[in-house]
């Protein structure tokens, strides 16, 4: 766990050298196996919270949003981190078309 937690800065750091600096959707996939299964929010959150970290550390005026994260039975769970989608409103979310690349 503390090790992929670390690796995420390293991943993103290279990962946000090579795009350009427009919204994105950051998909993260985490294993069931690393997550309590009593409290699985709030065992995810630390993954989503080192995304945000790392991106405003990586340039202190990005925005991050922890948008969402989906539970499956097995061996995934996922969460969902916007990054500069400054139009995104929770109340219209779901009736929003605007395509974000993921």
């Amino acid at each position: 766990r503390d090790r992929i937690l670390r690796l995420i800065r390293v991943i993103l750091f290279e990962f946000l050298r090579m795009i350009h600096s427009g919204p994105m959707r950051i998909l993260g996939d985490t294993l069931n196996s690393m997550l309590d299964p009593k409290d699985y929010l709030g065992s995810i959150r630390p993954f989503a919270t080192q995304v945000q970290d790392c991106l405003r550390e990586y340039n202190a005026n990005n925005e991050t949003r922890f948008i969402a994260v989906n539970i499956y039975p097995g061996k995934h769970s996922y969460f969902v981190v916007d990054l500069n989608n400054t139009n995104y409103d929770y109340q219209t979310a779901h009736e929003c078309k605007t395509s974000v690349p993921v």
